[in-house]
């Protein structure tokens, strides 16, 4: 059952989950289950990924969720017969392809998240829209570095300038990293671009992921997608390929799915850029974690120069707030997140 007296959504409704096969995107598909609502997932190949069907009729019974095929949500109308009779969309899909140019990435991501909006709005049905954006979407990895304090209005506009005159001679991989945190930048400014000059029958939201940690749902369906890879690479030595993200904020993935809910059923919560950042952290702090849990593991040399400051996240005690309003004591901490995110070999090694 919903937590609330009147949330902006009768538990029993549909909601939709777009991306729901991906890290997040399933772990919002089981936190809207649990709460007692019915899911529509979205899915590029409904067959390839019926292994989510059937887990979460497993565990929730049949009839509660429902997989369908959006094969590309960059096509005019992709999303026209996914909405259909939705109380709520969580917009969770986005573009993470090398193959495209920065600029198509840009575009791609951009016309993906419009597209579900104009099919949301002709959809009487819907009453709330989360879109899933980043942290990146507010500033560059170096710009959170200092004592200041991020607002909830900030923007990262030199990424997505830069983004738009990529110097030819970067290598690949960084090249995409710039177009991929510019298509956060853009593709959030234009979700709100569009609320504020369509006026929506539906209120919307934001979740600001940081870096998100915990266990994938189904570890033997999508191994480790995206960051829920980076503690086991730690725990197997490699510090050196996540460079990025040896001091940073961490969030775990069930809070970032829980925030997503707030979004979508908080009756007071509409038009916010919801900040999912449990805390700082730095890799250090892993080793210790590690020592502690994960059977056979020797602790190894602390790294240099890893405590530097970050900023104080203005807006992060109003996520925490609406964390509490659903029954959690807040964020999850980082020794519980990071244990849960190398689970798996903990498992194999006892």
């Amino acid at each position: 059952m919903a937590p609330f007296d009147s949330p902006a959504i009768t538990p029993g409704s549909t909601v939709l989950v777009t991306g729901a096969n991906g890290f997040v995107g399933a772990h919002v598909a089981d936190q809207l289950l649990q709460q007692g609502y019915k899911v529509r997932g979205t899915v590029r190949d409904a067959v390839k990924h019926q292994w989510l069907a059937d887990l979460f009729s497993q565990k929730y019974g049949k009839d509660k969720f429902e997989l369908i095929t959006v094969k590309d949500m960059r096509e005019p109308g992709a999303f026209d017969d996914a909405v259909s009779g939705v109380s709520g969309i969580a917009h969770v899909a986005s573009v993470r392809s090398m193959d495209v140019t920065p600029d198509e990435l840009l575009r791609t991501t951009v016309a993906g998240t419009l597209g579900c909006l104009q099919a949301a709005a002709k959809e009487p049905s819907v009453k709330r829209f989360v879109l899933t954006s980043s942290s990146a979407a507010v500033r560059s990895l170096q710009a959170y570095r200092g004592t200041d304090t991020v607002s909830a209005d900030e923007y990262d506009e030199q990424t997505l300038a830069l983004a738009k005159n990529i110097p030819a001679a970067l290598p690949p991989m960084q090249k995409f990293m710039i177009a991929y945190f510019a298509s956060k930048v853009a593709t959030e400014q234009a979700f709100w671009e569009w609320v504020k000059n369509n006026k929506p029958h539906f209120s919307a939201n934001a979740v600001l992921p940081c870096t998100i940690y915990g266990s994938p749902l189904d570890v033997a369906h999508q191994g480790f997608p995206s960051t829920a890879k980076i503690p086991l690479q730690i725990l197997d030595g490699d510090t050196d390929s996540i460079k990025h993200v040896q001091r940073f904020y961490y969030v775990h993935v069930q809070d970032v799915a829980r925030l997503h809910v707030a979004g979508l059923i908080h009756p007071a919560t509409s038009d916010e850029r919801i900040f999912a950042f449990a805390a700082p952290y730095s890799i250090n702090e892993f080793f210790d974690i590690f020592a502690k849990a994960v059977p056979g593991y020797k602790a190894r040399e602390k790294l240099a120069g890893l405590d530097f400051p970050l900023a104080e996240i203005g807006p992060r005690g109003k996520a925490e707030a609406l964390l509490k309003d659903l029954g959690r004591p807040g964020f999850a901490g980082l020794e519980e997140t990071i244990t849960d995110s190398v689970q798996t070999r903990i498992n194999a090694s006892s």
